[in-house]
């Protein structure tokens, strides 16, 4: 049974949040994802749908889903290919813990919106880095990276 402390965790910066992995394929897991989120105050995330059933705990803060008002101790269930989103951090931000199986990739609400707001604002979209897996791991992205076209 491992045991992972904080001070462990990879940790990545993107869209203005913090992400911290405990656990996932590319550190040893069959499939198991495990990731504590922080996000600041404010920060807005686009509507998009989960490639995988996902489960978002409300630890601390708050988040809006969509209408939907998130506070600490709030599980949301999402689930495969639903649409959901946006998502709103409180004023006080709001503390995550996410789990899930599997690639979780998100795919775009409206890929054509999407597309088109990058072609807009002249943004490049960069393909998902390559992850290397363990020999014993799975297939999954890195074998088989999706395709955002």
């Amino acid at each position: 049974m491992p045991l992972i402390a904080s001070s462990d965790a990879e940790v990545f910066e993107v869209h203005g949040a913090r992400f911290s992995s405990y656990v996932r394929p590319a550190r040893g897991s069959d499939q198991l994802c495990a990731w504590r989120i922080e996000v600041p105050a404010g920060q807005k995330g686009a509507p998009h749908k989960p490639s995988r059933e996902e489960v978002i705990c409300c630890i601390d803060g708050e988040l809006t889903i969509g209408d939907r008002r998130c506070a600490a101790g709030t599980l949301v269930v999402l689930e495969h290919g639903a649409v959901f989103g946006p998502l709103v951090a409180g004023e006080r931000g709001a503390l995550l813990f996410e789990t899930w199986a599997g690639d979780p990739a998100p795919v775009p609400a409206d890929k054509a919106g999407y597309q088109a707001l990058l072609r807009e604002r002249g943004i490049e979209r960069l393909a998902p880095p390559r992850i290397i897996r363990p020999a014993s791991a799975p297939g999954g992205r890195d074998r088989d990276p999706p395709s955002y076209g």
